[in-house]
């Protein structure tokens, strides 16, 4: 609940550590997250975090028979409170004991409430990774759009939402300028139109909504 120091992992090797807390320059706390990159990142990974209790019963019964049938980790099924335990308190190796301690975790948490769910939000978004050594939504900003979170455009945040399972292939979502490709383009409207039926965006929004994103990024 307090300003703690996380090392951040890649494929088991520790690559980055820092602080999540205000004394890091590109911390973002939960009152300074726009509201519509909460709202991307909702419907594009977790839409009932808020009020479920960690678990997403239906995706968690499909992944664990599945991960079972095949002896391994093939699919997630995880809510944003399993991400987050696994990135804070479990190494990144695919094996299913890994996958019941993490919802031992995720019970303990939520059950308990040890931390409110405005606070793991936070930490969620200051701690995972955006692009290869992005990490954190201060980072991200910053590294994709020169802007803080707080000056984000709404197709800006649901670009970003859509980059959280695949960061370090973010080149394959854009063209030699920066701007986004077709194929990322087509995902983006898909989350759109999420946000609209879990009411996050209204209709008229919908209506005017421009997927042409463009980073400051040049893409070899």
């Amino acid at each position: 609940n307090d300003s703690f120091e996380y090392t951040f992992y890649d494929h088991g090797e520790p690559i980055r550590t820092l602080t999540i807390g205000p004394e890091n320059a590109y911390f973002c706390p939960s009152y300074a997250i726009p509201d519509l990159l909460k709202q991307a990142i909702l419907a594009s990974e977790d839409g009932a975090f808020f009020v479920h209790n960690g678990f997403s019963k239906s995706s968690m019964q499909c992944a664990l028979a599945e991960d079972i049938k095949a002896g391994k980790m093939r699919r997630g099924g995880s809510t944003i409170t399993m991400q987050l335990v696994k990135n804070l308190f479990l190494n990144r190796k695919k094996v299913l004991t890994r996958k019941f301690e993490e919802m031992l975790l995720v019970w303990m948490i939520e059950d308990q409430h040890l931390i409110s769910k405005d606070r793991m939000f936070e930490i969620y978004v200051n701690i995972i990774e955006w692009a290869p050594g992005v990490i954190g939504i201060g980072e991200a900003a910053e590294f994709y759009f020169h802007k803080k979170p707080a000056e984000l455009t709404m197709p800006e945040c649901i670009y970003l939402a859509t980059l959280i399972r695949a960061p370090k292939h973010y080149a394959y979502t854009l063209q030699s300028d920066g701007s986004v490709t077709d194929v990322k383009r087509s995902e983006l409207e898909f989350v759109a139109d999420r946000m609209v039926i879990r009411g996050f965006m209204t209709e008229d929004q919908r209506a005017v909504f421009d997927s042409n994103v463009k980073t400051v990024l040049s893409v070899q």
